[in-house]
């Protein structure tokens, strides 16, 4: 019989999958333009997808927490994605106006970054119910790594394929292939559903005092009670670890800009295909490597992998970084796989540091407050960068690059660093 590890790293395996092979910066854009959506769409889908994931989680967790299971709560979230892309494929092939489908297109994409954010919240505390401390760092790396390698093989199949259809003339429609893409995804999260119901689940949560150090229980408020600003006031750790996130984001959102700056200076489908398989390669070599690492020290990690983006923005920025369509590739791929470290260490950085239910209010204070900031900082960013002048450009780049080396630097603030510190 597989082990809970074994089932949780599938599911890691499947959901990391969907969403590599239905990515917000590169398949879901590309879906809109293959139905003539106006460009306001297309500047919305990164937003909507990724903070609209992060935003509701503080809300949405204090209502429902207390009343379902945290089994009930991440498996809806799953058949909410599974839906929503579902519904984008019905979109695309059964509906005759195309700027109808470009609106349920969008109206899916909602719906699927409601769902992620329940699963978000939710699968730490899974993680950490089934999977011991010095363990779960290789966990989310090695699904990771798994859906790299799968992506990978996809991309390169899309490769092959538009190599063909320049040869034979293929008449297949560019939507059948898109179709493809977001039904496997679907499946993705059909398959990993049907694996959780074998999988332990932890117990529902008992609404209990916040009681922050040195302070007595009867002088605080109830958690349900407290606002999101007073509950990061109070709990001093999980305050820190915000600062970290919102400065080390930084590195995500750079990533969307230094493909706007590839495709701008090499057009065409060579370096879309080189962009979406120089992440999948990132996300197959290192995730695992950096698992292992996040385990031995979480902290530790978080500044080298800041330190590896810093030098990424670094060659970006100099006369070769842009040179040449390989080099620029080579600048993507190294940030990519620096990034990858950033999220692995600070998701096992946080299912560490708390146990259960602290560790759900933990997730879904930090995710709403750095959703905010993500929309905030994501739309000056994009706004300056579609200025066109180059000047602006180089600074944005050199902002994101600063931001990063603060992150670096305040990681020496976080508190908590490995296991061996309890």
């Amino acid at each position: 019989m597989p082990s809970q590890f074994t089932r949780l790293l599938s599911i890691s395996t499947l959901t990391q999958l969907a969403d590599e092979i239905v990515s917000a910066k590169i398949v879901l854009p590309w879906i809109l333009l293959s139905l003539n959506a106006p460009l306001w769409m297309l500047a919305l889908i990164v937003p909507i997808k990724e903070s609209g994931a992060l935003l509701p989680q503080w809300s949405v967790q204090k209502i429902l927490a207390a009343k379902f299971s945290t089994a009930t709560i991440w498996r809806t979230g799953m058949v909410m994605q599974g839906a929503a892309l579902f519904a984008i494929t019905a979109g695309m092939w059964w509906l005759v106006a195309a700027s109808f489908a470009a609106y349920l297109v969008l109206l899916a994409v909602v719906v699927l970054s409601l769902g992620r954010a329940l699963c978000s919240f939710t699968i730490k505390d899974i993680q950490a119910h089934n999977v011991e401390k010095g363990r779960r760092g290789k966990l989310i790396g090695a699904g990771g790594s798994a859906a790299g390698l799968v992506t990978i093989l996809v991309a390169f199949l899309l490769w092959q394929y538009s190599a063909d259809s320049a040869v034979i003339d293929s008449e297949t429609p560019e939507q059948t292939v898109l179709g493809v893409l977001v039904i496997a995804g679907c499946l993705c999260y059909g398959v990993g559903l049907w694996v959780s119901l074998y999988l332990s689940m932890p117990e529902p949560i008992v609404p209990e005092p916040n009681t922050p150090s040195g302070v007595s229980v009867s002088s605080v408020p109830s958690v349900p009670s407290l606002s999101l600003w007073q509950y990061v006031t109070h709990e001093s750790d999980l305050r820190e670890l915000i600062i970290s996130r919102v400065l080390l984001m930084h590195g995500a959102i750079v990533l969307p800009l230094m493909v706007l700056l590839i495709a701008e200076r090499y057009v065409g489908i060579s370096s879309l295909a080189l962009v979406m398989l120089a992440s999948a390669i990132a996300s197959f070599v290192s995730s695992y490597i950096w698992g292992w690492f996040s385990d031995y020290s979480a902290r530790t990690t978080l500044a080298i992998a800041a330190a590896g983006c810093m030098l990424s923005l670094g060659w970006l920025l100099t006369p070769w970084g842009l040179a040449e369509l390989y080099a620029a590739g080579a600048g993507f791929l190294l940030m990519n796989l620096c990034y990858s470290g950033i999220r692995t260490a600070r998701k096992t950085y946080l299912i560490d540091m708390v146990s259960h239910p602290k560790r759900q209010r933990y997730v879904a204070a930090g995710n709403t407050i750095v959703g905010c900031a993500l929309l905030l900082l994501g739309s000056a960013y994009a706004g300056l960068f579609s200025i066109d002048y180059e000047g602006i450009k180089v600074w944005v780049i050199g902002w994101c690059g600063l931001m990063l080396c603060l992150g670096m630097l305040h990681t020496r603030r976080l508190r908590y660093d490995s296991p061996s510190d309890e």
